[in-house]
């Protein structure tokens, strides 16, 4: 079965579970527009080059349909040593996906994380690696996360039309949170190239 980056309904349980408890107070869902314009946004395919960063994370080993319910604990414990003081963390949330499939009962490799100082040490549960240099294509989505399966669409599809082939680790970069139903949430979609 050929690997594929992020299905839409991984996606979207992962950025609505991991997220639910990280609304901002007050947030509401996005505005109302006209039928004919989504409410989403997204760029063009970039080939990148990402350079290497100190990663803090947790990992876990789970499915397509069990992905919502491995990610929200993950994410509460890495916003708990944070607050805790016992962590500082150097950029947005990283989920780094290892493996996936379009089966959703076949496991796969989830690292949930940020970047870190150079210095900061594992801990407890918590590892710490160097995210090795990223050559990948990547866009920018906008929008809610309930539809960010747009990006991965687009970006597919561009990458099939560039001839460039899909390697097995795929990435997403929460630029801007502010909920799961805001028109402002920012991720950078990164799907490694072989």
């Amino acid at each position: 079965m050929k690997t594929i980056p992020i299905l839409i309904s991984l996606v979207w349980l992962c950025g609505c579970a991991a997220h639910a408890r990280t609304a901002l107070p007050g947030s509401s869902s996005s505005a109302t527009r006209p039928a004919t314009q989504p409410d989403y946004s997204i760029t063009d395919m970039r080939i990148q080059q990402l350079p290497a960063a100190s990663y803090f994370y947790l990992s876990t080993r789970t499915t397509l349909r069990d992905i919502g319910s491995a990610v929200e604990p993950m994410i509460d414990k890495l916003q708990s040593a944070a607050a805790q003081g016992r962590v500082s963390f150097a950029g947005p949330a990283n989920f780094v996906y290892h493996g996936v499939t379009e089966e959703t009962d076949k496991p796969f490799d989830l690292e949930v994380g940020y970047a870190v100082g150079p210095n900061v040490r594992p801990f407890d549960d918590f590892k710490v690696r160097t995210l090795q240099p990223f050559h990948c294509a990547t866009n920018i989505y906008n929008g809610p996360i309930d539809s960010i399966g747009k990006a991965y669409d687009k970006l597919i599809g561009q990458m099939i039309d560039a001839h460039v082939s899909p390697g097995e680790e795929s990435r997403e970069l929460y630029l801007l949170w502010a909920g799961a139903r805001s028109s402002n949430d920012v991720v950078q979609v990164q799907i490694g190239i072989r």
